[in-house]
């Protein structure tokens, strides 16, 4: 929790609820964005209200306002609030305050000065239930609003407050002196422009408050020469500052920021849209679908730098405080039987891209504070260990079955291929072809195939960090400590993190270095995706593509991939967490560009291809390899097969490695492809499969004619339906279907009334 602890002072830093730049500068202080997307739906009545509550007075607002929110806008042609305002209050239907039944308070309130400015504040305390009792030495309320409009425009705005009936009304009153208000708690001196201050203020050093007696002195309005649009906000604004007084005891005036910490991502200004902002006569029907279109143009200024380029925050539709409040919540000891776990799910869906980081303004770490989540769950138990017990089981696989660490023939190396264990599963040859081309270069080249241990770290498994850590580091000592020779960016970034002392160099660096390179006959044009894990590595970045520009391959950018690398989805293995998020980044992803991609990472061009993305990997590329898909199960093979060709190919060495050709159990390819999507692999279901033969664990279908059975894994359940198939008099089988359950269940010892072996 303590390195979690580090990272939680930054979202303090969090823009989210900075006001836009529009809202900043309005006196009103109007929620402009609330506002904004009820004329959107075209709630008219909603509009309104917020409307409402910001200003007091809408018509009187709307004809005062001096529009400062336009000069604000980012937009070059900016959204025309003022109109859309107007449009609200003319098409609204229901322009009645909401009344509260609030008990009266004891306090009692004097207001000098009848116009905008002392009407709003009265109104604000009235609403309160505040006696409030207003001063005027005219013998009409409204003050210069009388000069400026139509008197029928403020008064409507003044019945519907009811202003006459909520508020004692002094008309033809005027007070000349503070010691006619003794009997009052507080007193809001609005007596306008060159108006009686009652000879206090100057007592004050410019405050805008005095006290005599018991009697606190508030100015405001026009005395303090403000804009009729300021006034009438401050009239407001001191009824806030008076009802906050009589809560604490304490006057104050709390002057209200016109600045704003804001900072708009650019690429929100990217699709801007005309408008025609001028005001024009129209219909009512007109005038709603005017200020409809127009705050359709509006970009909703807010700091949303991370949910536009975030994916998981876009996916969710959530703000990084509140995911920090989620993941502080479930990560707080105790069972999750019993304790809130609200972000169990969603602190291993993070690919772990750091592009939240990257594109936030105060460099809010979300991306670390959810990496030492997944730590801290992993040392109080609460890991849905279902999310990565595949991986972690596979990492076990590279590193021990599949691993193989040989000195080059000199018995010399100063360079060591480390070509990752997924590249080895997905692209074999090419893992054979880059290492034949490091011999002819240098023929002091070992090799090393393993997992660099980064499912563990994703798992939050420090445990098993530590063990993986420790085998590569005896590997590479017995190899002399040669350089490592990487081809995967993400095996780059755990290497740094787990083994520093590790000296690493990128094969990539190494092509350009040597050169030589072959034309490629292809004038198609292609787009290079930089893998997340190359972020900020600009010499990484430039040698792929001069490697490309090498072979003759036109190359075009991606719009936002190129300044951002986002992640391709494999980051983080969130895949199991929810698969619909992997769908959504991939689809994020391919879609950015009707080009081929050419990328460096065989994850990236797995999860294009897969889903119909034409990507090749530049290695593939180079070595004129064509790029296949294959399931998890045939990944597993595939690493078994590359151990055994290497050994043979350059050592003339067979591996002890047993690669399983001769299978008992059956699948159609769709049913390969449906247990490989689900991470299931085929050899766990014929393991399933004899297992239930063996023990005769299993029910027969009389309807479908098949077997149903059942085993536990590890602690994964995996259930079966199969049926015998003939084959020379061999037990044969073939599954018809086949899934997990992701929980642990105990096995009976009882079946059928006979004891069975467990076989776990």
């Amino acid at each position: 929790m303590d390195r979690m602890n580090d990272y939680l002072p930054e979202f303090n830093n969090c823009l989210q609820q900075e006001k836009p730049f529009c809202q900043s500068k309005c006196p009103w202080d109007i929620d402009i964005l609330s506002f904004i997307e009820k004329v959107r739906r075209g709630s008219f009545n909603a509009a309104y209200k917020i409307l409402q509550n910001s200003v007091g007075f809408p018509q009187i607002a709307a004809a005062i306002c001096s529009e400062n929110c336009s000069e604000a806008c980012p937009l070059v042609n900016s959204i025309n609030l003022h109109e859309i305002e107007k449009s609200v209050i003319e098409n609204a239907t229901r322009k009645k305050p909401t009344k509260y039944s609030l008990p009266p308070k004891k306090e009692k309130i004097a207001v000098i000065g009848a116009g905008i400015s002392g009407l709003s504040c009265a109104m604000n305390l009235s609403e309160k239930k505040y006696n409030v009792t207003v001063f005027e030495k005219e013998d009409r309320i409204g003050g210069s609003l009388w000069d400026i409009m139509e008197a029928d425009v403020f008064m409507s705005d003044f019945e519907n407050y009811e202003l006459e009936q909520s508020i004692n009304i002094l008309t033809n009153n005027e007070v000349v002196s503070a010691e006619q208000l003794a009997d009052f708690d507080a007193v809001y001196v609005a007596t306008g422009s060159n108006g009686n201050d009652l000879g206090i203020f100057e007592k004050s050093d410019g405050a805008s408050y005095a006290i005599i007696g018991s009697t606190v002195f508030f100015a405001g309005g026009s005395l303090l020469i403000l804009s009729k649009d300021k006034s009438a906000a401050y009239g407001l604004h001191m009824g806030r500052n008076i009802d906050n007084y009589f809560k604490i005891g304490k006057p104050e005036v709390k002057e209200r920021s016109t600045e704003t910490k804001l900072v708009l991502d650019p690429t929100r200004l990217e699709h801007e849209t005309d408008g025609d902002n001028a005001s024009k006569e129209s219909t009512a029907r007109e005038s709603k679908d005017r200020a409809v279109e127009e705050a359709n143009r509006c970009i909703m200024c807010q700091c949303d730098a991370c949910r536009i380029h975030c994916d998981l925050l876009t996916y969710l539709n959530k703000w990084p405080i509140r995911i920090r409040d989620e993941i502080f919540a479930t990560t707080l000891p105790g069972k999750s039987e019993v304790k809130r776990t609200p972000a169990r799910r969603t602190i291993s869906m993070c690919t772990q891209c750091g592009l939240c980081k990257e594109t936030c303004p105060e460099n809010v770490d979300l991306d670390n504070y959810i990496f030492e989540a997944r730590k801290r769950m992993h040392e109080l138990d609460k890991t849905p260990w279902v999310f990565h017990d595949f991986w972690l089981r596979d990492m076990e696989f590279s590193s021990n079955d599949a691993m193989l660490c040989h000195s080059a023939k000199s018995g010399k190396n100063k360079y060591a291929f480390f070509p990752g264990c997924q590249f080895g599963a997905l692209s074999p040859d090419t893992v054979a072809a880059t290492y034949e081309y490091l011999l002819e270069h240098e023929e002091d080249t070992g090799l090393l195939i393993a997992c660099c241990g980064v499912p563990a770290e994703w798992a939050g498994n420090t445990e098993a960090v530590e063990e993986n850590r420790n085998m590569l580091l005896k590997a590479w000592n017995e190899l002399g400590k040669p350089k490592l020779v990487l081809a995967c960016p993400t095996c780059a970034t755990e290497l740094k993190r787990c083994l520093p002392e590790i000296e690493t160099v990128f094969i990539y660096e190494l092509i350009e270095s040597w050169g030589g390179l072959a034309k490629q006959d292809d004038d198609r044009c292609w787009s290079v995706f930089d893998p997340c894990a190359s972020s900020g590595n600009e010499k990484l970045r430039d040698n792929v593509r001069n490697i490309a520009a090498g072979m003759g391959i036109k190359l075009e950018p991606l719009p936002r991939q190129e300044e951002y690398t986002a992640c391709c989805s494999f980051g983080g293995h969130g895949e199991i967490a929810d698969p619909e998020f992997s769908k959504f980044v991939v689809d994020k992803r391919i879609n950015e560009s009707d080009r081929p991609y050419l990328t460096y990472c065989i994850n990236c061009r797995d999860n294009f291809s897969s889903a119909g993305k034409e990507s090749v990997h530049i290695l593939e590329k180079l070595f004129n390899i064509e790029p296949e898909s294959y399931t998890v199960t045939e990944m597993r093979q595939n690493r078994l097969s590359l151990k055994n060709h290497m050994l043979n190919r350059f050592w003339g060495e067979n591996s002890e490695a047993e690669e399983n050709t001769e299978r008992s159990v059956f699948f159609s390819d769709e049913l390969s492809k449906k247990l490989s999507d689900e991470k299931i692999l085929e050899e766990d279901m014929e393991s399933v499969v004899l297992f239930c033969e063996k023990t005769g664990r299993k029910s027969f279908n009389t309807q479908t004619g098949c077997y149903i059975g059942y085993r536990r894994i590890g602690r994964m359940t995996y259930w079966v339906e199969y049926k015998p198939v003939q084959d020379s008099g061999e037990s044969k089988f073939e599954l018809i279907n086949g899934y997990q359950h992701r929980m642990q269940i105990e096995m009976e010892s009882i079946w059928n009334g006979k004891k069975v072996e467990q076989l776990d």
